[in-house]
């Protein structure tokens, strides 16, 4: 057993050396508020289908060119402007608009054409809103929907017609209680291969498929 373990031993020390010296070839090149950036407590990233990579801080949305940032902040007297600076989630959908959410002022969807945002908000008379103001995730499947996940529960976003905003559908992986609570607390979304929604809770997993793949 000892002459086992000194022969793995000799193993992965020679495995492991060529990584190390591989490694230490490796530089980190840092960007912070002295280079631009709004906040220095990054959230999420994305890359866009143009190469602009994006940001989403706790003091606004950042969009980087390789040279220059530009900062997206929300200004009260404009209602085309992002609804918050505390940003948590971002996905591109196929006509290249970014979709942003933000704890505690609801979804975003940008347009890169116009520079304006389109703000989502929960409203409690309205069950075709957004469930809930704190979004911690949102996604872009294979199919073109945008999903969100939201404290309470998950969100399907369905497109409007002409000068219609669009609405949500609204699910719960805990639909015996639809209040805010761990099972109802989504946190993450992802879509394998056959299509099924893969959708991370505080409480656990859920799986979500259509046709009963």
């Amino acid at each position: 057993m000892k002459f086992i373990k000194t022969i793995l031993s000799a193993y992965l020390l020679s495995y492991t050396l060529p990584l190390l010296a591989h490694d230490a070839s490796l530089q980190f090149e840092h960007l912070t508020s002295e280079q631009g950036l709004s906040q220095n407590d990054v959230n999420c990233i994305l890359q866009d289908q143009q190469g602009f990579m994006w940001f989403g801080t706790h003091d606004g949305l950042n969009k980087y060119d390789g040279y220059n940032i530009k900062v997206y902040q929300n200004d009260p007297e404009n209602k085309h402007s992002i609804s918050s600076n505390l940003i948590f989630s971002l996905a591109e959908d196929q006509c290249g608009n970014i979709w942003i959410g933000t704890t505690g002022g609801g979804l975003n969807k940008f347009d890169s054409n116009t520079e304006q945002f389109t703000r989502f908000n929960h409203n409690p008379s309205d069950d075709s809103s957004l469930s809930s103001d704190l979004v911690l995730t949102t996604y872009h499947d294979s199919q073109g929907r945008i999903w969100v996940g939201t404290q309470n529960g998950l969100n399907l976003y369905h497109q409007g017609e002409g000068d219609h905003e669009g609405s949500f559908i609204r699910l719960y992986p805990h639909p015996v209680n639809k209040t805010i609570n761990s099972a109802n607390r989504i946190t993450s979304i992802f879509e394998d291969k056959c299509g099924a929604l893969w959708v991370g809770t505080q409480y656990g997993l859920s799986k979500l498929t259509e046709n009963g793949r």
